[in-house]
C-alpha cells in the first residue's frame, strides 16, 4: 500500500482507482451546494463542488483518532458546525462514528453530536471536514439521540 501526504494530514491510497472512486463517491454522496443553499447563504461562502469532489474519505486518513481531533467541520455551504471531539474506530480500525463538539450551544451547555464517519469528507485544501448535513440537521441528532 502506498502512502501519500497531502496538505497537513497523511493519507493512504491503494492506487489511482481509489482516488477516482473517492471522487465519484464524493460527488454522489454530497448534493451540489446550490440545491441545499439556505436563503441567507452567499455564493462566496459555498464550498465549490470541485473541492468537495477532491475530498478524502475518512477511511484514507492515517490514525484518524489522532489526526482529525480538533479539525473544523463545515456544511457544504461553508457554515461551521463545530470541531471533531473524538473518532471511534470499528473492529478493523476504520473510522465508524465521529463526535462533533457543536459550535453553537443548546441552552446553557455545550452540546455534541455523533454521526457516522461516512457522512464526512476531509478537504485537504481547507484542512477541515465537510458534512452533507446542515447545522440544523446536525443539531437534531442531539435531540433525537442518534
Amino acid at each position: 500500500m502506498r502512502r501519500l501526504a497531502q496538505e497537513t494530514l497523511p493519507i493512504a491510497f491503494t492506487g489511482a482507482a481509489a482516488v477516482a472512486l473517492t471522487a465519484v463517491v464524493s460527488l454522489a454522496s454530497f448534493p451540489p451546494a446550490e440545491r441545499v443553499a439556505p436563503l441567507n447563504a452567499t455564493a462566496a461562502s459555498r464550498i465549490p463542488d470541485a473541492e468537495i469532489a477532491a475530498g478524502v474519505s475518512l477511511t484514507h486518513i492515517l490514525r484518524p483518532e489522532r489526526t482529525l481531533v480538533s479539525k473544523v467541520v463545515q456544511t457544504t455551504m461553508g457554515e461551521e458546525v463545530g470541531r471533531i471531539a473524538a473518532v471511534a474506530l470499528d473492529a478493523d480500525g476504520e473510522p465508524a462514528m465521529v463526535t462533533i463538539s457543536l459550535a453553537k450551544t443548546l441552552g446553557a451547555s455545550r452540546a455534541s453530536a455523533r454521526i457516522a464517519a461516512d457522512n464526512l469528507l476531509y478537504l485537504p485544501k481547507r484542512d477541515a471536514l465537510v458534512t452533507r448535513f446542515t447545522e440544523a440537521e446536525t443539531a437534531s441528532l442531539i435531540r433525537n439521540g442518534e
